[in-house]
């Protein structure tokens, strides 16, 4: 729905499939999200995937990865500084033990019935890849549902979800990273394609679109074939498509902002926001991260980071 206004406003540029690789990229590491907020936690998950997002992305234009062209930085040593920086605050993000992936809802008075039901569908929806065949009641007064616990990893020990939650978050994080890869591919190459980035937000989007059909087609088989039923939310339709057009515009605005900046600049910038929006949801709503020692940890990254970040963007 974003990206129709913005190839009406380009006058209809050639498309360009190679730019779709970038959807295809993005909705896959997207995908993986639901499953890494289950076995680490929401602050957690954001942190890791928007760190290595900031770092893949930085690297591909700094370094001139995947056949890109390598960017001019008027400072690469400041640059060089900063991302040195948010490395190091990366590894003290690392330092955080979030709570285990039920962690909120034990924070919530289980008394409240509806909103018991809220969470448990929520957490279900999250875990789409569930072996469970429970249908999780969205009614106040329904029984119980059983067997709730069979979500995608439940049965692994809390070392085997952090370590496989982990590394699944720096997965999507590289995929995130190099989302932008395939169209700024197009750009520098110059194979009949313009170096106006806002020329590939439709065929980007229309690689999202693409392979978020394959992949409901894949889970609707899976589910088809353990003889169980989708589940699908009704009452998340609407703040889903909201979230959507909310991201459509801000991911508008990434590749406006790759244009002008770049990627060296750009990525380390934009990928600081939604670690500290997730922390603060982790901490203060889902209870996920708690304790003062993790409290005053995420203060020391963030001290270590923020600075980096701002030494990235000077080096400009």
């Amino acid at each position: 729905m974003t990206s129709f206004p913005v190839i009406v406003a380009q006058g209809f540029p050639p498309f360009h499939s190679l730019a779709t690789l970038g959807g295809v990229l993005w909705c896959t590491g997207n995908m993986m999200c639901g499953p890494i907020i289950q076995l680490i936690g929401m602050g957690m998950g954001l942190l890791i995937w928007g760190s290595f997002n900031m770092l893949m992305g930085w690297a591909s234009g700094t370094f001139g990865l995947f056949g890109l062209d390598k960017e001019e930085i008027s400072n690469p040593a400041l640059n060089y500084a900063g991302v040195s920086l948010a490395l190091v605050g990366l590894y003290v993000f690392l330092q955080v033990k979030s709570n285990e992936v039920h962690g909120y809802m034990k924070s919530v008075d289980l008394v409240d019935t509806d909103l018991t039901n809220s969470l448990l569908a929520e957490q279900k929806a999250i875990g789409s890849f569930v072996l469970g065949d429970s249908q999780v009641p969205l009614v106040a007064g329904d029984t119980e549902p059983a067997d709730q616990g069979h979500t995608f990893g439940s049965e692994w020990s809390p070392v085997q979800r952090r370590v496989v939650g982990l590394c699944a978050a720096a997965i999507t994080g590289v995929f995130f990273g190099c989302s932008f890869n395939p169209a700024q591919w197009v750009i520098d190459n110059r194979r009949d394609g313009s170096d106006n980035s806002l020329n590939y937000v439709f065929p980007h989007f229309c690689g999202i679109l693409l392979a978020s059909w394959v992949y409901t087609v894949a889970y609707f088989a899976l589910k088809r074939r353990h003889n169980q039923e989708p589940y699908v939310n009704p009452a998340s339709f609407l703040p889903a498509t909201i979230s959507g057009l909310m991201w459509g515009v801000a991911e508008i605005a990434w590749f406006v902002a790759n244009g002008k900046l770049g990627f060296a600049i750009a990525f380390p910038i934009i990928t600081s926001g939604p670690g500290f929006i997730g922390s603060m949801y982790g901490i203060f709503l889902f209870k996920e991260i708690v304790g003062m020692k993790n409290i005053y940890t995420l203060i020391l990254a963030f001290m270590i980071t923020f600075p980096g970040l701002i030494m990235v963007a000077l080096s400009h």
